[in-house]
């Protein structure tokens, strides 16, 4: 009995709110035009109503250059949610992704040339045999070792870089 309370509760909050958004964006419509200039169809008002009413469109981003364009596409795509995808593009042109981006981009042709030059070695499936050959190559200065563990550190102080560029590590 009080899950359905809540459910009802949350369901009126809902209503309420889509209600509210409802009557704020009353104030873009003196004489049936959203701003007052641009003069919508019957069923692109019935779109753009809808967009709002779902929780879609947040009324706010409504005026007199957007009604159209934002009906318009509601009647292209009925339930898009455009308060998602502001959020979204909002997340992509922030700070930290476009750090992140930069460096996987930065990365990722580094794994490539780490993976390169560690099939250079001939290692077998045998991990102990293979730490017992390396590390006599490299006692000796064999040059595919030198190599593999330069891109390996190249690879360890671009990560580390990244991430003290983004907040996630810190010296």
């Amino acid at each position: 009995m009080l899950q359905t309370g809540v459910v009802k509760q949350n369901a009126d909050a809902r209503t309420l709110a889509a209600q509210a958004a409802m009557e704020r964006a009353k104030k873009y419509v003196p004489g049936g035009g959203y701003g007052g200039t641009s003069v919508l169809s019957t069923e692109e008002e019935q779109a753009l109503n809808n967009a709002m009413f779902n929780g879609g469109l947040d009324p706010k981003w409504i005026n007199s250059r957007t009604a159209k364009i934002f009906a318009n596409q509601e009647m292209l795509n009925p339930g898009k949610q455009w308060n998602s995808a502001s959020a979204a593009a909002a997340f992509e042109r922030s700070n930290s992704t476009m750090n992140s981006k930069a460096l996987l981009s930065t990365i990722d042709p580094l794994l490539g040339k780490l993976l390169d030059s560690g099939k250079a070695l001939g290692n077998s499936g045998l991990p102990l045999v293979n730490g017992v050959v390396n590390w006599a190559k490299a006692a000796t200065g064999d040059p595919k070792i030198v190599d593999f563990n330069n891109r390996r550190d190249d690879i360890v102080a671009e990560i580390e870089r990244g991430l003290l560029g983004t907040g996630v590590f810190e010296r």
